[in-house]
């Protein structure tokens, strides 16, 4: 049986209240929802971790015992903070652990208060279902990483909205670990770390910008600073204010220059729109990057035309272990001849296979490879070897093009071919 335990840094009878209900509704979720059957215990921290499956620890912001280290660390450890708890009072064993926030703000008062887990409905059950969702791994986070920047307070219900919308798409949501703000430096440091593999971030503006003592607003308009520096690792950005938010005077001067701002909108779209429609937006900004990075795919072109000769296996094996992508073409592919000229314009070099079969498809593919430097900024194809046991009568048009006849049954010249496409 799988079991979790969920820590307690406190005996507070409110603290155990909330947790008692807390684990109710965990167990029926897992239950009823994924067919789990857990063991669910609840303990006093004592600074030792038990011999669960998984580990959750209860956080305020007033946590009076803060050990810096625990015996028997693993990955299955997860942080719930039950209001804004300050990068300094979170345990230092808990600063790679992800964070699942349960509580709510009132902005009028300036105020936080636990999640109310009395109701199967509403925020508190959409919480609850995605941290059940994320100890149990059921999300697949088969797609690429966003990073969702953390939000200000009143734009914290529209950033986990869009959160579990990617999530339940497939994509791979950061942070979810505590950023650490302790410093300007580190924080740099801790984002850029995670921009690494990031291909969008978004960006969440709403009237609190200029002033919020219940989170670090300095914090969220920092995340858009330093990836406003990240315009070389071609980081794309969405900045998104939501339709209808009515900005103050101080908020409304400070949006006017952020849209002026050359600086931070480098690589940047900035919309104003409502929840439904950008959460749209997203996914179109998504399909066409995925499509511009599907065209800009560099590799070794390979053309062939019949895709049953036992060469074929045998010649993409070879591309394959020189690690360049093999680049080519299906016939039943939506979009055959375009992808066809975008292999062209981003190969690093060309194989074609002709069984001497089809001497008119041999004459396109040629005819093809001439035009190509139009598309290249007129520069040529260097490396293009051709295998085929047919002899090839080459038009005058390609006597300054590299081409090589490589024999098949040779390995050690097809690999030479390769090794060279680089150099």
């Amino acid at each position: 049986m799988n079991t979790t335990t969920i820590y307690l840094f406190s005996e507070d009878q409110k603290l155990k209240s909330w947790t008692d209900l807390f684990c109710k509704n965990l167990s029926m979720i897992s239950t009823q929802f994924f067919g789990a059957n857990e063991s669910i215990d609840v303990v006093k921290f004592d600074g030792k971790l038990t011999a669960s499956s998984k580990h959750v620890f209860l956080l305020t912001d007033s946590v009076s015992s803060k050990p810096s280290e625990i015996g028997n660390t693993n990955n299955n450890i997860y942080q719930v903070h039950l209001s804004p708890v300050s990068f300094k009072n979170i345990p230092d064993f808990l600063h790679q652990a992800p964070v699942f926030e349960f509580y709510d703000v009132d902005l009028v008062n300036n105020e936080s208060s636990w999640s109310n887990l009395d109701v199967s409905t509403g925020n508190s059950w959409e919480k609850l279902l995605d941290f059940t969702k994320s100890i149990f791994n059921i999300y697949k986070k088969d797609k690429q990483t966003i990073y969702l920047a953390k939000a200000s307070a009143n734009q914290v219900s529209n950033r986990n909205f869009l959160k579990r919308d990617l999530l339940n798409q497939g994509f791979n949501v950061v942070p979810v670990i505590p950023l650490n703000d302790t410093s300007d430096a580190i924080l740099e440091k801790q984002i850029n770390a995670l921009l690494k593999d990031v291909a969008l971030s978004i960006h969440v503006y709403g009237n609190d910008i200029m002033a919020d003592s219940i989170h670090n607003i300095e914090v969220v308009e920092f995340q858009n600073k330093v990836c406003s520096k990240n315009e070389d690792n071609n980081l794309q950005r969405l900045i998104w204010l939501p339709a209808g938010v009515r900005l103050d005077k101080e908020n409304n001067e400070y949006i006017s220059v952020l849209r002026k701002d050359l600086e931070l909108l480098k690589g940047a779209e900035f919309v104003e729109a409502p929840l439904e429609l950008f959460k749209s937006l997203i996914y179109q900004k998504i399909e066409r990057m995925s499509a511009q990075d599907e065209q800009s795919k560099h590799g070794l072109y390979f053309i062939y035309d019949n895709q049953e000769n036992k060469d074929i296996k045998q010649i993409k094996a070879e591309i394959k272990k020189h690690k360049l992508d093999v680049l080519v073409v299906n016939n039943l592919d939506e979009h055959p001849l375009t992808n066809h000229k975008n292999n062209l314009t981003n190969s690093d070099g060309i194989i074609i296979y002709y069984d001497g079969s089809n001497s008119n498809w041999i004459e396109n593919i040629l005819n093809d490879i001439i035009k190509t430097p139009k598309y290249r900024n007129n520069k040529k194809i260097n490396s293009i070897g051709i295998v085929s046991n047919s002899n090839l009568t080459l038009k005058p048009e390609l006597e300054s093009y590299k081409l090589e006849k490589i024999d098949i049954t040779s390995k050690n010249q097809l690999e030479t071919f390769i090794q060279n496409i680089n150099k």
